[in-house]
């Protein structure tokens, strides 16, 4: 790594680590901490928030005893100070996972080493690797060599800002390829469909009689996004432009043309800012045109009054001498001489204004200078030309960073050299590929740039450090060399080719997290820790992974093997559940901290290369080996080794142990039953042969050596691959049922071959219980099997990814299934009725090769043959696949809480109901009072309203009155008429209008007392 970038990680990482504030008086809910799994998370990453210098005095106090060291009580009566509501347990496993070595005591150096390795990995492999899938191989079928290839961004892309979003919506773009004879192949649907256009169809009439049909030739092909064209450069000079919408429906009618008649276009650029444009051309005598247009969307890239017809093209071309020529305030070109070599290589740069070009001799390369504002006023490019000795090739390719602004150049001796714009010389070297390389390219939104070699090797690298983030091969492309290299930044996508095409699906889009697998290789075995509540899973890689099987998240991937001769091996825990026992890289048993992917301790024994069982049983370690007749029984106290061998048994493709008899099976179904406490073979049998168990008596016993005998190991690639497959072909499994009491109607082995399950009785006078055939397909064999924590279902898994839950409860004992349907041989009698079928279903489409149950949530994990890692319900619901999804255990493997979290819904419920209680245990006399309360207001708003009323009615009739006696005194009085009542006043001698008038007067007051008291009485009574 250079030492510039060092010094800049180094900072990076002291600021990221006293950057960190003190957490110690946050506070955490009780319930939050009643459950393992928040335990490990809250007390982990509040731990790891602790700036490091508190962390050394903290422990510094708790060292009481000053041996340098804390043990598990001294470290959680520490920890209970900082949090008081962490339980016991909590802190008891978070020094576990401090504890490196695992002896029972953290010191201060592995407390810093795991502040370090936390802050270091956290962030998962799959963020560190920017393409963790294999790339995909696909076919054209032409057989010429890519020249090009090109993204073609659609209409309906979506551009919107993707920088603060974690996932990007794949865009299916269509990819184009241009072979060296003119053949375009367009793919489209993520490449998933494609079809054909020959650029040679109406290229050119040909003269009748000539011996001229020099085949077409290709250099290099652009799409211009702004015109929807595509420009493609030929041997014969021309730079043939096609509208893209005709070419990909089949059409491969010409446009127009540009033609060249000093030498062919070698390479092309085409660049737009705002509504100025500039399409650039590098030929074979090392010049460089440029053709400027002020409104490329509006004029195009060059006068149309230019095109002119050509003898014997049916299409209209111009010169480039024409275009040099007629210069205008609109279009304008000019030609810039780089250097005496055929221009390779052509990119323009936006952030420094300038071309990069690089030569075919691989000895120059060049930053042109060219401001597209200043064009007009062109007089002279600013170019800086970087050279090497003559005997060096160091600019093969050549890319630029827009972060750190550096320029890249790639050489024939794999060294990628850094140079700085201002300097001729290289600032920094970064030596990795073997051969050399052909292509550099930089991604925007990564801030990463590529490197493609001719070996097929590709680099990613950090441009921040300089480091390299993956290096992978591109091993299916069958060709020795890679001809063209494509990226497309939004999809973070990398396509090579040669004759065919690879594709490199990086992260980010929504495509990538579904094809994402759990492992790059099949998996091969998978194992779970209930203390830690993880899994580990290993792929023949010899790629272990661990899982926080609670949430599905991906927490440590580490490698115990380098040898592919060494692949694949057994995997188990020790019996403290806190180390893992794997095959090391010298064939070595080793222990490994699975918390942190370190080597503890590795045993000084030469053991075979393809261990088929690991089992620990307190201090003994036994281990058995597909290819060796020996199985290995190590103790680990005191030393004393003893090797076991029988002529029965050629290899040991199983190991189980129940209670003190170790059962080993041989490939071809040889099975010996060994007393652990004298290590004497008690029993013997065939587990598909023979139906019965026999006593092994004095000439039936095994060979126990001493000392370590003479292995026979694989060599050869034949033998290697057979004992690799054994699983997929369906070889020898078995699972111990250890619940079981051992007599001779209770079976205690479950063993199958081929595609059925056999249920033996390990005892004198034993055989085989019962067979079923637990397969649908003829075709179909059992690859793995496992039991449930009660020991009543038996899972299976077969070649052709089906996964079926089994009824044993009955199955294996013989007094509840003496009437079923059996068959007899050498007068033993075998049940061959199938256990109940539970249910079934597709676990994935190739095979299974491991299962199992999770004792703590019966949940179901399967490994398959398709690189995944899934998770299933006992109902065969699919939950998610490792490393794709994510979900939520915690409710299912710590039932407690879910019963909290009833209980307190149920105390909700119950608060309210008490209250609706209360509402209605009010006495009938209070409601009464109250609903009498209620009337009494309404009462007296009524009578308010009322005396408002009638205050206005008295004031009318005063006034009404005064009126009448004015006009009363106004008028004379009149006499009497004959005839009338003399005893009538004289004033109230009716007419017309006095009439009227003293109805009013008489009748008004009646009338407003009777209106007015009416509504009052008639709502009483209401």
């Amino acid at each position: 790594m250079p030492e510039r970038a060092n010094s800049d990680k180094d900072s990076s990482e002291h600021c990221d680590l006293t950057s960190c504030e003190s957490t110690m008086s946050t506070s955490f809910e009780t319930d939050d901490f009643n459950d393992i799994c928040k335990y490990v998370n809250i007390s982990e990453k509040d731990f790891l928030a602790w700036p490091v210098s508190e962390v050394i005095e903290l422990f510094k106090r708790a060292d009481v005893d000053g041996s340098g060291g804390l043990d598990m009580d001294e470290f959680s009566v520490a920890m209970q100070k900082v949090f008081p509501h962490a339980g016991k347990q909590n802190l008891c496993l978070l020094h576990m996972k401090i504890d490196t070595n695992c002896d029972g005591v953290v010191d201060l150096e592995e407390l810093l080493e795991f502040f370090v390795f936390q802050h270091g990995n956290s962030r998962t492999k799959t963020d560190l690797c920017p393409f963790p899938l294999s790339p995909e191989f696909i076919s054209i079928g032409l057989n010429r060599h890519i020249v090009k290839i090109l993204p073609v961004a659609l209409p309906n892309r979506d551009n919107s800002n993707t920088t603060l979003q974690k996932l990007k919506t794949y865009n299916r773009c269509h990819y184009v390829a241009l072979t060296e004879n003119g053949v375009l192949t367009f793919f489209t649907d993520g490449f998933e469909n494609s079809h054909r256009c020959f650029l040679r169809n109406q290229r050119k009439k040909e003269i009748p009689h000539s011996h001229n049909k020099n085949p077409l030739h290709v250099y290099d092909m652009i799409y211009i996004n702004d015109l929807n064209e595509i420009a493609v450069s030929t041997s014969e000079g021309e730079v043939l432009f096609f509208d893209y919408t005709t070419l990909y429906q089949g059409f491969s009618r010409t446009k127009y043309c540009i033609v060249n008649d000093e030498c062919p276009v070698t390479a092309m650029e085409y660049t737009r800012i705002g509504a100025k444009a500039m399409f650039s051309m590098a030929d074979g005598t090392g010049s460089l045109i440029i053709c400027i247009s002020q409104d490329v969307l509006k004029g195009g890239l060059f006068q149309k009054e230019l095109l002119c017809d050509m003898v014997l093209k049916d299409y209209q071309c111009v010169r480039v001498s024409t275009l040099l020529k007629h210069r205008s305030f609109e279009f304008y070109s000019f030609k810039i001489s780089v250097f005496s070599d055929i221009l390779n290589s052509l990119q323009y740069i936006p952030l420094i204004n300038s071309y990069i070009v690089c030569g075919r001799s691989a000895k120059f390369m060049s930053v042109v200078g060219c401001r597209i504002s200043s064009c007009l006023n062109y007089t002279k490019a600013k170019t800086m030309t970087f050279k090497c000795a003559s005997h060096l090739k160091h600019f093969n390719c050549a890319g630029f960073t827009h972060l750190r602004e550096f320029l890249i150049s790639g050489g024939d001796d794999g060294v990628l050299r850094i140079w700085v714009l201002d300097k001729k010389f290289c600032q920094y070297e970064l030596r990795a590929h073997c051969s050399p390389i052909v292509s550099v390219k930089y991604s925007v939104s990564e801030r990463t740039f590529f490197s493609v070699s001719t070996d097929k090797n590709v680099r990613i690298w950090n441009e921040l450090d300089l480091t390299c983030l993956q290096s992978f091969f591109v091993d299916c492309l069958k060709t020795k060399t890679i001809s063209a290299v494509c990226y497309e930044d939004h999809n973070n996508e990398l396509v090579l080719a040669d004759k065919e095409l690879a594709r490199c699906l990086g992260q980010g889009t929504d495509v990538f997290k579904q094809r994402i697998p759990s492992h790059d290789q099949p998996l091969w075995d998978v194992i779970y820790n209930s203390q830690f509540k993880q899994l580990v899973s290993l792929s023949l890689d010899a790629c272990i992974r661990v899982w926080d099987i609670l949430t599905g998240e991906f927490l440590l991937e580490f490698s115990a093997l380098s040898n592919v001769f060494t692949k694949p091996v057994a995997i188990t825990f020790d019996p403290t559940n806190r180390k893992l026992l794997v095959l090391s890289k010298n064939k070595e048993i080793a222990y490994w901290n699975f918390n942190n992917g370190k080597e503890i301790e590795v045993l000084p024994l030469k053991v075979p290369n393809h261990v088929t069982g690991l089992i620990q049983e307190r201090d003994t370690l036994f281990i058995s080996a597909l290819n060796c007749k020996t199985i290995f029984a190590l103790n680990l106290q005191n030393g004393n080794h003893k090797y076991l061998q029988h002529p029965l048994l050629k290899d040991t493709c199983a190991m189980e142990l129940h209670k003190d008899t170790l059962i080993t099976i041989s490939s071809d179904g040889n099975a010996v039953a060994w007393d652990l406490e004298n290590y004497r073979v008690c029993f013997y049998f065939h587990i598909f042969d023979s139906p019965k168990v026999h006593h092994a008596g004095i000439e039936n016993q095994g060979t126990i050596f001493d000392r370590e005998p003479l292995i026979e190991d694989l060599h050869d690639p034949e033998s290697l691959a057979l004992s690799t497959g054994y699983k997929s072909m369906g070889g020898v499994v078995s699972t111990s049922l250890k619940t079981r009491t051992t007599n001779r109607k209770t079976a205690i082995l479950l063993v199958s071959h081929g595609g059925f399950v056999f249920a033996w009785s390990i005892q004198r006078h034993g055989g085989v219980i019962a067979k079923f055939r637990a397969v649908t397909k003829d075709s179909a064999k059992i690859t793995c099997m496992t039991t449930n924590k009660t020991e009543k279902i038996l899972l299976t898994g077969d070649s052709t990814g089906r996964l079926c839950l089994w009824d044993i409860q009955v199955f294996t004992d013989r007094t509840q299934s003496e009437s079923a349907q059996h068959k007899t041989l050498e007068e033993w009698h075998t049940s061959l009725c199938a256990p109940p079928l539970l249910r079934s279903w597709q676990g994935s489409n190739k095979g299974i090769a491991s299962v199992l149950v999770c004792p703590d949530s019966d949940n179901i994990i399967s490994a398959g043959q398709d690189h995944n890692v899934k998770i299933w319900t006992m109902q065969g619901d699919f939950l998610g696949t490792f490393m794709k999804d994510t979900w939520d255990l915690s409710l299912s493997i710590f039932p407690e809480r879910k019963v909290r979290r009833e209980l307190k819904k149920q105390d909700e419920i119950d608060s309210s109901r008490q209250k609706l209680d209360t509402n209605e245990n009010l006495g009938k006399e209070e409601l009464k009072i109250k609903k009498r309360f209620d009337e009494i207001n309404d009462s007296i708003a009524i009578l308010e309203r009322l005396k408002m009323r009638m205050g206005i009615d008295n004031e009318k009739l005063k006034k009404k009155k005064e009126k009448k006696s004015v006009h009363l005194k106004a008028q004379p009085l009149k006499q009497p008429i004959r005839g009338t009542d003399t005893k009538e006043p004289t004033g109230s001698v009716k007419s017309k209008t006095n009439f009227a008038k003293n109805d009013e007067l008489q009748m008004s007051p009646k009338k407003t007392t009777r209106q007015s008291q009416l509504p009052m009485v008639l709502h009483k009574e209401k």
